[in-house]
């Protein structure tokens, strides 16, 4: 657990785009997440457009992968209040 505590303060954790494996920035994942929920866009058109499967792009959009970043309805009202 101390382990594990001293990763993230020091931000060593190899997960979203600081992951050697990843494609996608932070802010792609929020463009993707944006595009999706405006509507009038398929899995497969944004998976075109940033190289991915289009089952890939469901689990961003499902926040199945990058859980960490905000979804695009925070995203949208960030800073904004009531």
């Amino acid at each position: 657990m101390i382990n594990m505590q001293d990763m993230a303060a020091k931000a060593r954790s190899c997960c979203g785009e600081n992951h050697g494996m990843t494609h996608l920035t932070n802010e792609d994942v929020i463009q993707i997440r944006t595009a999706y929920a405006a509507g009038g866009i398929t899995y497969a058109e944004i998976g075109e457009r940033f190289g991915l499967k289009p089952s890939t792009v469901g689990a961003i959009v499902r926040r199945q992968s990058f859980k960490y970043l905000p979804s695009s309805e925070e995203t949208n009202t960030a800073g904004v209040t009531p």
